[in-house]
């Protein structure tokens, strides 16, 4: 595959530029868009045959082909750990990779267990895809333990999301995030006017995180409070996204994460990221006693993901069912 320099920035007309095989190539003025703009360029080239195809080589593959349907942040996660793997194994077949490898190299990494889980699972991910297209007989990645992603042990009381709305200036993202438990930048940020069916009050996304695993579309249905935001936003923008900043542009993980700890610390919260409001969201539900197998279905997740990550929660929602059911049984 074509030789690049990732993504770089002109400052004289700031056009994301790349340099491919040694010459200058204009992609955008989006960032976005100057990646995708960079990845078809690269799945133009020619894709990888028959075996003693490249650790690097495949991996770019898997980028340039499946890059349309990810989020610019999940892109830039995979590219920047797949460059990190690379400077070990790109130069190795892929077929001759062996598992006991990624788990050597992946312990002498100075990452913390939860980068060290991500890692894993970007990497068994591309190895996968190159598994079903035949470019591997075999992942390498199956006999290489996951690991763990650290439980967020902090969740987000109302009273600190309040102080920070009072703050902010993406009191409409927010609020929808925290109303519906959205994905923020793989589906509420990229959120068009085309996705609402105003009928039935919901979104519908073709596109999204689990589509290739589940083969169905991510459906969002909106309570009233936050159809209100989504309806009002696709009046203003029947075309484009319906979340922007203040001047127009796409909302990116990395911008509006910093703007939330400037905005914690002006409120006086503990600093937390856009995510966090979808485990307040799953939290808020199950302390409510929402079922696990409902809640799962409504923002979009497995019931087997949501009791790892919140079982100590539908226990207690739980115990507070039987309760109620046991003051009712004495009344």
């Amino acid at each position: 595959m074509a030789r690049h320099s990732g993504l770089w920035l002109r400052s004289r007309d700031q056009f994301w530029m790349t340099t491919l095989n040694g010459k200058q190539v204009k992609l955008s003025r989006d960032k976005g868009e100057a990646r995708r703009l960079l990845h078809k360029l690269l799945a133009a080239d020619a894709p990888p045959k028959g075996p003693g195809v490249s650790v690097r080589r495949l991996l770019d593959t898997y980028l340039a082909r499946t890059a349309e349907g990810k989020s610019p942040g999940r892109v830039q996660t995979m590219t920047r750990y797949f460059k990190r793997f690379c400077e070990a194994f790109g130069h190795r077949r892929a077929d001759a990779l062996k598992p006991y490898e990624v788990t050597e190299w992946l312990e002498g990494q100075a990452l913390s267990a939860s980068t060290k889980a991500l890692v894993v699972s970007v990497l068994r991910a591309g190895f996968n895809f190159a598994a079903r297209q035949g470019y591997v007989p075999a992942s390498p990645m199956k006999g290489v333990a996951k690991g763990r992603f650290a439980r967020r042990e902090r969740m987000l009381t109302a009273a600190e999301l309040d102080a920070v709305l009072a703050e902010t200036c993406h009191t409409d993202f927010l609020t929808v995030l925290r109303l519906t438990g959205m994905r923020p930048f793989s589906e509420a940020a990229v959120l068009t006017a085309a996705h609402l069916d105003h009928g039935k009050k919901r979104a519908v996304l073709f596109k999204h995180k689990t589509a290739e695993k589940t083969g169905k579309p991510r459906v969002i249905y909106f309570p009233p409070a936050a159809w209100e935001v989504v309806a009002r936003l696709a009046e203003r923008h029947p075309a484009g996204l319906l979340f922007r900043n203040r001047v127009g542009d796409p909302l990116t993980c990395d911008a509006v994460n910093k703007h939330l700890r400037e905005v914690c610390g002006r409120a006086g919260v503990k600093p937390f990221t856009a995510y966090a409001l979808r485990h307040f969201h799953a939290s808020t539900a199950l302390g409510k006693g929402v079922p696990v197998d409902v809640l799962a279905a409504m923002i979009g997740n497995s019931p087997a993901v949501l009791r790892q990550h919140y079982a100590h929660l539908e226990a207690d929602a739980m115990a507070d069912v039987i309760a109620r059911a046991a003051e009712a049984a004495a009344g």
